[in-house]
Parts: C-alpha cells; sequence; structure tokens
C-alpha cells in the first residue's frame, strides 16, 4: 500500500520536520526522529537526484525492515508528492520511513556532494535536535498541570460479532471524563480548550491518523468513532504505545484514577476494570 502527499521539495532529504508531521503525524515524527537518533537506521542510498531513498531500519524488535521514500514530481502543480512503503506491518508512512529521511538529512549535512550508494551512517541528530519542534511554548508553560488521558474500549455488540470501540478519556477530579474530549479535538490541538498531556495527546492522535490513513479520511469530526479493528496490524502496537506512555486502558469509564504516590506521580494502574 502506498500513500501520497503533497510536498514543495524536490530531494527527500531536505524534507523538513513539520513536512514530516503533516504526512505522518506527530507521534510518528517523535519516534521516527529517536530511532534515528539510536541509530536504527543501518544503511540509506539515495538516488542521484537525491528524490528517492532506500535503505534498512531496525524495528523495536529486532526485525530490520526494507523501506523507501520517493518524491514524485508534479509539473502542473509545481509540487511532489510523497510516497514510501515499508515491510513493516504499517506499509508506508511509519516511523521507520520517518527515520530513514532524518538519517538522510543528517548524512546530507555531512557530507558536501552528498555521494550515492548504500552506506553506514556516521552521523545522527543529538537528543537536543530530536526534542526540537516537538513541543511548543504552550507545552512548557503547561507543564506540570496537565489533563492525563485515558483510553476506553467498549465491547459493542454486532450481528456477526463483537467489536471494540476505542474513546478517548480525559482525567476529572472524581474520575474519567468522555465528553470533553472526541478524537477530532485528539487530533487537533488547536481544538483542546483543556490542557490535555501533550505526549499523550499525540501517541492518541497517531491512533486516529492511522485511522484516517486506512479508510482515506482527511478529518474527523466529533461524532466520529473508532473500532480496534479498524487499525489494521497497527492495532497491537498501537495500544503498546498507548500503555508504554502511561496512558491506562479502560474498561468501564465510572473507574476512578489511582491517587498520586509520595513521589506526586500518577501511579500506572486503576483499582477495577483496567487492562
Amino acid at each position: 500500500m502506498d500513500y501520497s502527499h503533497p510536498v514543495l521539495v524536490d530531494a527527500a532529504a531536505e524534507l523538513d520536520d513539520e513536512e514530516l508531521e503533516l504526512i505522518a503525524g506527530p507521534a510518528t515524527l517523535a519516534r521516527g526522529l529517536i530511532y534515528a537518533r539510536r541509530g536504527h537506521v543501518l544503511t540509506v542510498s539515495p538516488s542521484t537526484d537525491g528524490s528517492r531513498l532506500e535503505g534498512r531500519v531496525r524495528g523495536g524488535q529486532g526485525r530490520t525492515y526494507r523501506t523507501t521514500v520517493e518524491l514524485v514530481p508534479d509539473d502542473e502543480r509545481d509540487v511532489s508528492y510523497w510516497q514510501s512503503t515499508c515491510s513493516c506491518p504499517m506499509e508506508h508512512s511509519c516511523k521507520h520511513t520517518v527515520a530513514l529521511v532524518a538519517a538522510a538529512r543528517a548524512e546530507r549535512s555531512t557530507r558536501p556532494g552528498g555521494a550515492s550508494g548504500p552506506r553506514r551512517l556516521t552521523a545522527l541528530p543529538s537528543w537536543e535536535d530530536v526534542l526540537a519542534g516537538l513541543t511548543t511554548d504552550a507545552d512548557v508553560a503547561r507543564a506540570g498541570q496537565t489533563t492525563p488521558l485515558g483510553l476506553l474500549l467498549e465491547v459493542v455488540p454486532g450481528p456477526r460479532r463483537a467489536r471494540i470501540r476505542l474513546r478517548p478519556m480525559s482525567q476529572g477530579r472524581t474520575g474519567w471524563v468522555r465528553n470533553l474530549v472526541s478524537w477530532s479535538s485528539i487530533e487537533h490541538a488547536y481544538a483542546n480548550r483543556t490542557t490535555l498531556d501533550p505526549v499523550q495527546r499525540r501517541v492518541l492522535a497517531d491512533i486516529a491518523q492511522t485511522y484516517q490513513r486506512r479508510h482515506r479520511k482527511y478529518y474527523l469530526t466529533s461524532n466520529d468513532t473508532i473500532h480496534l479493528d479498524e487499525l489494521g496490524p497497527a492495532w497491537w502496537s498501537s495500544l503498546q504505545e498507548v500503555r508504554r506512555h502511561g496512558i491506562p486502558l479502560l474498561t468501564d469509564p465510572r473507574a476512578r484514577p489511582d491517587p498520586p504516590d509520595r513521589s506526586g506521580q500518577a501511579r500506572d494502574g486503576l483499582p477495577a476494570r483496567l487492562l
């Protein structure tokens, strides 16, 4: 499966973080940059004009994926179109494609003239570069007073089989609240009137964007619902990312959050009906 997105550059290594975020989403961008920083991109081979990149990227479980990124020019519109493939379950526009571009970008900056051919990477962004642009001034200002998020898993009966519906939840004073956030407001930061945890919001936004890419939806409304099976092969890794970032998986919307421990941090888990 392929995916196209218009960009205003001719070489893949010229894509900046803003373009990559529009293509892959903020959470995928963050993970891809971290993969590049940690040396997961084993080789990168650019074409002569730099419009096509090929490489091997090591996944989180040690598997190696073959990844390509290509910019196809459209002279009539004076833009190029992003096209990517990956042998991972996501198939395209994944963290491995972002890591490939980020690594090629770093390699290009250290090799004037951009010699072609496969090569092991020698220069990667520092951790400051990886974190730069992932948070806004508003995120920093709200540090320490953000609202945690949860993910409600509801079993919905169907004509042939039951399905699991996913609902974002925000933490209130006495429990989890579902009417203050939706998939639409999770995806679009500007729509959030509350101080949602920025990292957790990006993780849930990545789920929304996975759903959109699979179903070719350009935007989500406040009434849109997402079912677990609609995420395709990415459903398991998506839930793993949810838990890894401290977002509880809830099966009861009435469950109450745990109080903070003595360190002031909320404990990972809920007293009842938590997966």
